[in-house]
């Protein structure tokens, strides 16, 4: 590959590097969503149940199971996701590991070359990157839902008091 192959290889790299950090504001975001869904499910169970008091009756409870729902399912989705050895697809990977890097440089690689090949390792992590994102989006809208069912029951349950 030539030099002038190199505005193609810095065009694609950048904008590698743009889809992975696109990816890594989603995660970011999917994980402040789940904690504010957290912050609400537990205003509104400290609101009802200080409203109902002691007295738990059957709706109560299913509340309070589902306020576990809206609980559980946010930890998950903030719950930080640490690579392990044997695991490549554990772990969010957002960009290039500097000392893979370093170990595939092969002597006699031009510029152009090398830029390519990080934007290829880049793009290649967005596929599996995008599969977890889409698995936060689903547990993000049972999370959702998880707190419509607290509200409907706490609701439900104070009505018929």
């Amino acid at each position: 590959m030539s030099d002038s192959r190199l505005p193609v290889a810095e065009l694609a790299y950048k904008e590698a590097i743009r889809a992975s950090d696109f990816r890594s504001d989603n995660l970011n975001d999917f994980r402040q969503r789940a904690a504010s869904i957290i912050t609400v499910g537990v205003l509104l169970m400290a609101f009802f149940a200080q409203a109902i008091g002691p007295d738990l009756k059957t709706l109560s409870w299913l509340a309070i199971f589902a306020f576990f729902g809206v609980l559980s399912l946010g930890i998950a989705i903030c719950w930080p996701q640490k690579k392990k050895k044997d695991d490549d697809d554990a772990g969010w990977k957002f960009g290039l590991d500097p000392i893979g890097v370093l170990d595939e440089s092969r002597a006699g690689m031009t510029e152009a070359a090398v830029i390519e090949e990080a934007a290829r390792s880049i793009a290649g992590l967005l596929p599996r990157t995008d599969e977890k994102l889409d698995y936060l989006a689903r547990q993000l809208t049972f999370q959702w839902a998880a707190l419509g069912l607290e509200v409907f029951f706490w609701t439900l349950d104070l009505a018929g008091r």
